[in-house]
């Protein structure tokens, strides 16, 4: 009666393990992803302001121009075009900036001294200079100095009336009233062959002690032009941006954008940018590369680890149960025979000692055989402590603490397949390394008993990641002391050849035939018996050379030694 109550009640023990493991699963992946989403939250905020600021100093730039322009206009007594040439010259005005716009001086004169005007031109070495005035306004603004020369791009002809155009004229009328920089709406430049909005930005120039205008430095910037070489690098700018005139964002009023495609992308955000008394609207967009680089994705892989533990706990103690209730059984039906059948006794002593024997070798065969999808989830969630650890609280890293305690621990293949994934993803610090100081401490460690002759050249240099050069000399340097250990003087040298480094040995070598599987996961050209290992050394060692941009490769004959040559570009 006891067993059947135990039966009825031990039954619901796999149910209550699988529910525990899938709300702790459920748990950590939920907690752990709103920090993770958070983390990247903060990041693309980063990115928008480095976005932000470099919007702001490639329009700047340009302002500062017109700025000094208006400056240099300002202290001169009698301005020329060689003048402004020089000018523009000491300022390194390139050509660069010019394909941006334009920069130039509009004077401003009364209508009745047009014809001085003209003669300042003339004086001014400006050829072509045609004064516009206009009807019912009494003075005259015209383009007097400007580079591009003639029909720049937002300067028109010599002699262009700047105040011939609402969008120009507001902005002038603004700048004389504030005395500070003044900039139009969304403008199409004239002289300008490309469809791309434009902005014009008006700088007052003052005559000295009067406080009379005398015109505007100005300079026409093509919005596109400006910020062309921040946001057609994606990995640089991680973001799409779309720029508005004004605080509402629509078609007629948009200055700049390149999120053509309109990705519906994880991340936006929006700003109000108030600058020469005008009012942006900027909307930023992750873009794809910040999108393939972020964090969050990789709490896929929780849920799914979460689910096969589940589902192996669940599985190995439904097995184990099973197996404790056919002993339960057994022992149940031999206390009920009868003891005059010694011989039936002894017949069912025998099928219950196998039958815990097979028990043990069962629950060994789970425990042992059975643990390698664990080690995966063991893995990843070590990865999370590692490297977000900083952007988790404490609740989180229980949780994952929680997973790990549920998995085992990771046998030597999984083992050293994790380390070939982690050199793969791994960010490469290439700094000067002696790989020959760094061979002779290996091969130290490799002969505390003295017993191989081991030879570097000295005084090689590479430049390479510390820590993977390391792993790469210790897969191949450990290779040669484990195949040459066999012989009765084993020899293990390192030098170079050329460009090519090399570690030879007099060891057991390999048929030349099948050199192209060394360096294969798995691919052993000899036995566990003869020489034991997880065959995932070399395929780390070319793994290495090949994220340094080198080539790996290995020349042998049976019986006669081995030597691996690598070489390692530059990164």
């Amino acid at each position: 009666m006891e067993a059947k109550r135990y039966r009825r009640g031990a039954r619901w023990i796999p149910f209550f393990v699988l529910g525990f493991s899938l709300a702790t699963t459920l748990i950590g992946w939920f907690v752990g992803r709103l920090l993770v989403r958070e983390g990247d939250e903060k990041a693309f905020h980063s990115v928008v302001l480095n976005a932000e600021a470099n919007i702001d100093d490639r329009i700047k730039t340009q302002i500062n121009l017109a700025v000094s322009t208006s400056a240099f206009v300002g202290t001169s007594e009698h301005v020329t075009q060689a003048a402004f040439d020089e000018f523009l010259h000491r300022e390194k005005w390139p050509s660069d900036l010019g394909a941006i716009g334009s920069i130039g001086y509009s004077a401003r004169v009364p209508r009745a001294q047009v014809a001085d005007l003209t003669r300042m031109s003339k004086e001014a070495g400006i050829v072509g200079f045609k004064a516009q005035p206009l009807a019912g306004v009494g003075f005259v603004d015209a383009v007097l100095l400007a580079d591009p020369r003639k029909t720049g791009p937002g300067s028109g002809p010599p002699g262009f009336n700047m105040y011939s155009q609402p969008p120009r004229r507001e902005a002038m009328d603004l700048a004389e009233r504030t005395g500070k920089p003044a900039a139009t709406g969304k403008i199409q430049l004239r002289a300008d062959p490309s469809p791309n909005p434009a902005i014009i930005v008006f700088v007052p120039v003052f005559k000295p002690n009067s406080g009379t205008l005398t015109g505007f430095g100005f300079t026409a910037i093509r919005i596109k032009e400006a910020l062309l070489t921040y946001f057609s690098d994606p990995e640089r700018s991680q973001c799409t941006v779309t720029i508005y005139d004004g605080a509402k964002a629509s078609p007629d009023n948009l200055l700049y954008s390149n999120d053509l495609a309109g990705h519906p992308w994880g991340f936006a955000e929006s700003s109000l940018d108030q600058n020469l008394s005008r009012v942006w609207t900027i909307n930023f967009h992750s873009n794809s590369w910040f999108e393939q680089n972020r964090a969050e994705p990789l709490f896929t892989l929780l849920p799914i680890g979460g689910l096969l533990v589940s589902l192996l706990l669940y599985l190995v103690t439904s097995s184990v149960q099973r197996e404790v209730q056919e002993r339960a059984r057994a022992e149940e039906e031999i206390r009920n025979l009868n003891e005059d059948l010694e011989s039936l006794v002894d017949v069912r002593t025998r099928d219950l000692q196998t039958a815990i024997q097979e028990l043990e070798a069962f629950a060994y065969s789970v425990s042992h055989d059975l643990r390698a999808p664990l080690r995966s989830v063991d893995g990843f969630s070590k990865a999370l402590i590692e490297d977000y650890g900083d952007r988790l609280d404490e609740d989180g890293i229980g949780y994952l603490h929680r997973v790990r305690a549920a998995s085992r621990r990771m046998d030597e293949l999984i083992t050293a397949l994790l380390t070939l994934s982690r050199l793969t993803r791994a960010e490469i610090n290439p700094q000067p390394v002696n790989v020959s100081e760094l061979a002779t401490s290996l091969a130290d460690e490799y002969n505390a008993s003295g017993r191989y002759q081991f030879s570097a050249e000295p005084d090689l240099v590479v430049s390479a990641d510390p820590r993977m050069v390391r792993a790469l000399l210790d897969n191949l340097i450990g290779n040669a002391f484990k195949f040459s250990g066999n012989v009765q003087r084993p020899e293990v040298q390192f030098g170079r050849e050329g460009e090519a480094f090399f570690v030879r040995d007099n060891g057991a070598g390999f048929n030349p035939q099948y050199a192209n599987k060394l360096f294969k996961p798995f691919e052993r050209l000899h036995t566990d018996r003869e020489f034991p290992g997880s065959g995932i050394g070399l395929a780390t060692a070319a793994r290495i050379v090949r994220r340094h941009g080198g080539e790996i490769w290995a020349a042998s004959e049976p019986g006669q030694g081995a030597t691996f040559y690598f070489t390692l570009g530059s990164v």
